[in-house]
């Protein structure tokens, strides 16, 4: 390679050039250039090679495709025409529900999964880890999604089964237009007709079914399609099942037990979708009565953002002013309105109430109630000459029907028309007793008026079947019954009875607060009883206490809370003050306890308390280091309109933590997806933006800051400014680090985190001493010091201006976070002018003493750095051989001790596999065998493999050995207000002791590990509730990261 400069004709190479900046630079043309260069391009072919890698992934998946169908057209033409067989059925679905592709707005999904991200790396290169992203459409979610089961929830009426069969027709349309012998093809099967065979349920009966729901035409082609492929695919992992409606299932539906039901069900679908089947599968439910048993990774539909209920609103063609109605009544704050356009299909039933009426509603049950009397009185001639039935009549026995479905055990949601006789054969909702001939008219109007319909390959004559258009109206119509006739389910029942769980939410949701005034007065009755007999302590738990105070929850409260959340969650103003002032003491001593799930769960009913302890208690959720807690709190803040100003405060300075600890740099979707949780969430991402670009911006300013200074210097080498820039960004990045480190330990060790102020100035000195340090050596380079160029006089002024700012800048980024100002893009240049005036006001207003005392403590600490630096210079330079001594005594001492860490580290974490790998050859552990194993367990992390493997099934527990787990947590409570007792030293003394060598049986576990023991917990702890003995345990799961439905637990 030449080393002269470009030629002036402007045809040097970018060698040429690198050269003129390193001439530049002072270094001239060193022999090392070469190389450099070339490795310099080496990293940029790298780095530019990742879409390269993706593409050539493309082609090649073209080209196999290709020449599989050239090898055997015809399998992929038969799969071909099966895709679109698949497809052709879904669009009768469709049709038969009036759902439309134009009428669908496509849905966010907040997606909480194990990622394989990087998926052109080998999968033993990066680790399995839970991250919550938030991805912009749910059907792409699904159709990208690498998971091999995946948990489909979200709230009634949010688009569960139609984004799921909107995904499922552009997978088959895919595999139709573009023939593949491995295209991925879906098939859905909705579970509402499961039941077991001969009563077995096992793989082999979900196969069975699952064959029969793909053939409902009876077609011998199909059959003879899926005879030859079906296994073949099942292996191949060709197939990817959707299964819908799982919460919908017969025996889950009308279950007392609910916990045995669901894991029955649950357990033969995953042994379907494993072992030889390598095929993806979807499990659509509800989050209550859904499988959570296995910490399977879920999809969360959220409810509908700014952006989407204008898309849906457009789409639904209203009339003008009938939309400049809605729009008007979006813009306000009222919670009800908040709730009903959040949510796809109450939106939807919104807009045609407003399109018939004119008006807005004044409640949910006014737009269900406008529906189905337009419905009704819309086709009432043809209904009476068609069918000679009065739209009056076919409400009452629609009605009855509805009622009977819920109250009737083990019949369904899709019951044939023989069923339903036999269930309305001693009812009279039209007067007289309907016969069976009558009863098919009724049927009949019912499915022509778009209120019910009959899935296709059903039997025919009685035994065809027959099932409403959606599951919320066969919910309306089976509430207008309680309502009407309360005597037939009394309120005690309705409250307690797992059955009636759904009915008594629709009656929560949807009717006036005269219908549920008496529901509410009994739950507060029974959560006062509840009081009484369990005496809570309501002490707030602090350091001064020996221990966390005693609480058990009551028996059925936390059954009742979950019901009653779920139901008045947007209805706040309907919560008598009574209530809340019951729940708040429930709460309380529940947050007191420092048991991270009681905890969690007095998190999710913070609805239903007062005001003052709802923030309370999401303010300390914020302030805590558990990112289970936070979740929890994001979750119900969304549901505010308007977050108070204390609150948000307290959101601002959790992510000043989470950016202390790294968490927006390589946890930033899971930051984003909770932030975007909240009801309006634009300014905290603004903020949450903010400080994850502060160590980027930081870095850049300190960049500027020696450019500049190598740009204005007139004479001399400018080699001084690199190696000045070298050591300020080496400092500044190095004390980065090691915060980082440190926030993250302190945090892993529930130690508290300090004040930002504090740590703000700590910061503002290092990058002052870093900056200044570095300007010291450009400045004494050798050849004397630099001067600024001819007619450059005020470069001085403005060089320590620029300097100032880069120092300051940071500090005044997190400022602005703290205090709530503007963090838009557009205003980060002027932010050391927008928070300097507050920060002068606040030093001297919040405890300036004790601001001057650790400020001063932060700068001395500063101060000393030069003077060690000096020290060592005067050592290097008069005791050369000594220095030497010195500084490998330090480098040995360092190494060995990291060798020390490192072998420690990787001796627990070998052992505690290797003992857990033994324990899953084992059976059920009981609870003397699981704290003998747990005591065994030498690592935090062996702690946490144990619970993964618990969760996931691989190590089956007995019921009484989920005590163990929830001892564990309440010694890692007693443990922790034990270390924040103690003096400053002896508690620095104790977490250094216990990092590397303490065991997790002595209650020293991480925040990380405490989460997921708190989650596993919640996902097992059994419950019941009955009616008859009303103060036994609610028997319900309760899923931890569930948005509105979870459901509450007491101890085994």
């Amino acid at each position: 390679m030449s080393q002269t400069g470009p030629d002036p004709g402007g045809s040097a190479s970018l060698y040429q050039y690198f050269l003129l900046f390193l001439s530049w630079l002072g270094f001239g043309h060193p022999n090392w250039a070469p190389w450099l260069f070339a490795t310099l391009v080496a990293a940029g072919m790298l780095l530019s090679l990742a879409p390269v890698l993706r593409a050539a992934a493309a082609a090649i998946r073209y080209v196999k495709g290709w020449v599989e169908r050239r090898r055997d057209p015809r399998r992929a033409r038969r799969r071909s025409l099966f895709a679109d067989h698949l497809e052709g059925q879904l669009r009768r679905l469709d049709e038969k529900e009036e759902w439309r592709d134009h009428r669908f707005a496509r849905l966010e999904a907040e997606v909480e999964m194990e990622g394989r991200q990087h998926r052109l790396l080998p999968r033993w290169i990066h680790r399995r880890r839970n991250v919550l992203r938030r991805e912009k459409s749910l059907s792409r979610a699904l159709q990208r999604s690498d998971e091999r089961l995946v948990i489909l929830q979200g709230e009634p009426g949010s688009g569960k089964s139609v984004a799921l069969r909107n995904a499922a027709r552009a997978l088959a349309t895919r595999a139709m237009r573009h023939p593949r012998v491995d295209s991925r093809i879906p098939l859905y099967v909705n579970l509402k007709e499961l039941r077991p065979v001969d009563g077995q349920l096992d793989a082999y009966t979900i196969q069975l079914y699952v064959l029969d729901q793909l053939n409902r035409a009876n077609s011998r082609d199909v059959e003879q399609f899926l005879s030859d492929e079906f296994t073949r695919g099942m292996h191949d992992g060709t197939w990817i099942f959707l299964f819908d409606s799982f919460d919908e299932i017969p025996d889950v539906l009308t279950a007392t037990e609910l916990d045995a039901t669901v894991g029955l069900y649950a357990d033969a679908l995953y042994d379907f979708l494993h072992g030889m089947n390598v095929s993806p599968g979807v499990i659509a439910s509800r989050e209550f009565k859904g499988p959570r048993r296995f910490g399977w990774p879920r999809f969360t539909v959220q409810r509908l953002t700014e952006r989407q209920k204008r898309e849906l609103i457009r789409k639904a063609d209203l009339p003008p002013d009938a939309e400049a109605q809605v729009y008007a009544a979006l813009a306000g704050a009222d919670p009800m309105v908040t709730r009903l356009s959040g949510n796809p299909m109450l939106l939807g039933l919104l807009c045609e109430h407003v399109r018939t009426t004119g008006s807005f509603p004044a409640s949910s049950h006014t737009i269900f109630e406008t529906f189905v009397q337009s419905r009704l009185e819309r086709d009432q001639e043809r209904i009476e000459r068609r069918y000679s039935v009065n739209p009056s009549d076919l409400r009452a026995v629609a009605e009855e029907i509805a009622f009977r479905l819920t109250a009737e055990p083990g019949v369904g949601l899709i019951p044939t028309r023989a069923q339903v006789a036999r269930l309305l054969g001693d009812s009279h909702a039209v007067g007289q007793p309907v016969n069976p001939a009558r009863l098919d008219l009724f049927l009949d109007a019912l499915e022509y008026v778009k209120l019910a319909q009959a899935p296709e390959g059903g039997g025919s004559g009685s035994e065809r079947p027959f099932t409403f258009t959606h599951r919320r109206f066969q919910e309306y119509f089976a509430t207008c019954v309680v309502i009407r006739e309360p005597n037939r389910v009394p309120t005690e029942t309705l409250l307690l009875d797992g059955r009636w769980r759904e009915t008594a939410v629709a009656m929560l949701q949807t009717q006036d607060s005269q219908a549920v005034a008496a529901m509410v007065s009994e739950a507060r009755r029974i959560l006062a009883h509840g009081l009484e007999n369990a005496e809570p302590s309501t002490h707030a738990a602090d350091a001064s206490l020996a221990e966390p105070p005693e609480f058990e929850w009551p028996p059925n409260s936390l059954y009742l809370l979950d019901l009653l959340e779920t139901g008045l969650a947007g209805r706040p103003e309907d919560i008598p003050e009574s209530l809340r002032v019951t729940v708040t003491t429930l709460l309380l001593a529940a947050w007191a306890s420092r048991r991270r799930h009681y905890q969690l769960w007095a998190v999710q009913a913070t609805p239903l308390a007062e005001a003052s302890a709802a923030e309370a208690i999401l303010e300390e959720s914020f302030a805590s280091e558990s990112v289970l807690l936070r979740g929890a709190a994001y979750r119900h803040v969304g549901w505010l309109p308007t977050v108070p100003a204390r609150l948000r405060r307290h959101m601002r300075l959790a992510l000043i933590d989470q950016a202390a600890q790294g968490r927006l740099l390589l946890d930033w979707p899971t930051v984003r997806a909770q932030l975007s949780r909240l009801n309006e969430p634009v300014s905290e991402l603004h903020a949450a933006r903010l400080l994850r670009w502060t160590p980027v911006v930081a870095g850049f300013l300190v960049t500027l800051v020696f450019v500049s200074g190598a740009l204005f210097q007139g004479s001399g080498e400018r080699i001084g400014w690199a190696t000045g820039w070298l050591t300020a960004i080496s400092v500044v990045g190095a004390f980065w680090v090691l915060n980082v480190g440190l926030a993250r330990g302190n945090a892993a060790r529930s130690m508290p985190s300090g004040s930002w102020t504090t740590k703000a100035a700590i910061d503002t000195g290092v990058r002052a001493l870093a900056v200044f340090v570095g300007i010291g050596i450009a400045l004494a380079a050798r050849g004397g010091p630099a001067r600024p160029a001819e007619g450059n006089w005020a470069w001085g002024v403005v060089f320590l201006v620029g300097s100032f700012y880069a120092v300051i800048w940071p500090a005044s980024a997190h400022a602005a976070v703290a205090w709530c100002t503007d963090a838009r893009l557009r205003s980060w240049p002027f932010l050391p002018l927008d928070v300097l005036p507050a920060a002068v006001m606040a030093f001297f207003r919040i405890r300036w003493r004790r601001q001057i005392k650790g400020i001063a403590g932060a700068a001395a600490a500063i101060a000393v750095v030069p003077y060690m630096l000096k020290a060592s210079l005067w050592l290097e330079t008069s005791y050369p051989r000594a220095a030497i001594v010195v500084n490998w005594a330090w480098y040995l001492l360092a190494a060995a001790l990291g060798i020390l860490l490192i072998t420690n580290y990787v001796i627990r974490r070998r052992g505690d596999r290797r003992r857990l790998l033994a324990a899953s050859s084992q059976a059920n552990l009981n609870a003397e065998m699981l704290v003998q194993l747990v005591r065994e367990l030498r690592s935090d992390s062996g702690l946490r493999l144990l619970i993964d493997l618990t969760r996931r099934q691989r190590i089956d527990c007995t019921a009484d050995a989920v005590l163990v787990f929830d001892e564990l947590l309440l010694h890692a409570a007693r443990r922790k207000m034990e270390l924040s007792s103690l003096p400053y030293w002896r508690r620095q003394r104790a977490t250094l002791r216990w990092h590397p060598w303490a065991r997790p049986s002595t209650g020293y576990i991480s925040e990380r590990t405490l989460d997921e023991l708190a989650r596993l917990v919640a996902e097992r702890t059994k419950l019941t509730t009955t009616t008859s003995q009303p103060w036994l345990t609610p028997n319900r799961q309760r899923d931890p990261d569930r948005d509105e439905t979870g459901v509450t637990t007491d101890r085994v």
